[in-house]
């Protein structure tokens, strides 16, 4: 045996520790760049606020075509306005086995829109935001959106669908992301009432307008039911 070979031993040992530091040294990297990681507050814009049009305890009228009624209940009191964290999360893209989270300082109004006597099995929530963009995460490209949801039809307190996904104010959204909203239609006439700037659901299942909120929504059996009149209480 030369006298090198008696050292090979050592230096396959030597190799497989500095391997083992490197790899320890690139994981920890990894995970310190992929870290929780805190971005400041994003609010809305003031003029988005006026999206939801509806005052504090607004009774809703809604008919169908028989002039049947059905009665709804917007309460601030249920969900209102609120300023809270708000995380977010993705693939890290220093590691994509990592997730990286975005913690962010936002405000959002969330109401719920429930009928006086439950006929219907239906409920509504509208829920007003302001929405980073995504994949990657960017916190200099969002916009002001409103989301329309409806209860499921098996649990009308557990869980909501989206069906309507209104995009308030691009704010700074590019020309390519706003082809991706729907614009209103400029009038429309549902049960001999006429409406203006209207946007519309996904399956024609809900109505919605800046200046009367909802206005329309189909029940589970597709039965048109059209705003007739608002009242507001006053306590």
């Amino acid at each position: 045996m030369t006298q090198i070979e008696k050292y090979y031993p050592v230096i396959a040992l030597s190799l497989l520790l500095s391997i083992f530091v490197i790899s320890s040294c690139k994981k920890e990297s990894n995970e310190d760049l992929c870290a929780e990681e805190y971005l400041g507050e994003i609010f809305l814009i003031e003029s988005s606020r006026s999206s939801i049009p509806f005052d504090e305890n607004t009774s809703l009228y809604f008919q169908d075509s028989l002039e049947n009624e059905t009665v709804f209940q917007f309460e601030v009191e249920k969900e209102g306005y609120k300023v809270l964290d708000k995380y977010y999360q993705e693939p890290c893209e220093f590691d994509n086995s990592l997730e990286k989270i975005y913690m962010v300082n936002s405000d959002q109004y969330r109401y719920v829109i429930s009928e006086s006597i439950n006929t219907l099995n239906l409920t509504f929530l509208l829920h007003l935001q302001t929405q980073p963009s995504y994949y990657p995460f960017n916190i200099d490209t969002i916009s002001d959106q409103l989301g329309v949801f409806r209860s499921s039809e098996t649990d009308s307190t557990a869980a909501y669908a989206s069906n309507l996904n209104i995009l308030v104010n691009p704010r700074n959204l590019s020309e390519d992301d706003i082809k991706n909203y729907q614009n209103p239609v400029d009038e429309i006439t549902l049960l001999n009432r006429t409406f203006y700037n209207v946007l519309i659901g996904q399956g024609s299942n809900e109505y919605y307008s800046y200046e009367a909120g909802l206005i329309a929504f189909r029940d589970w059996d597709k039965k048109l039911w059209v705003l007739a009149k608002t009242e507001r209480s006053i306590k």
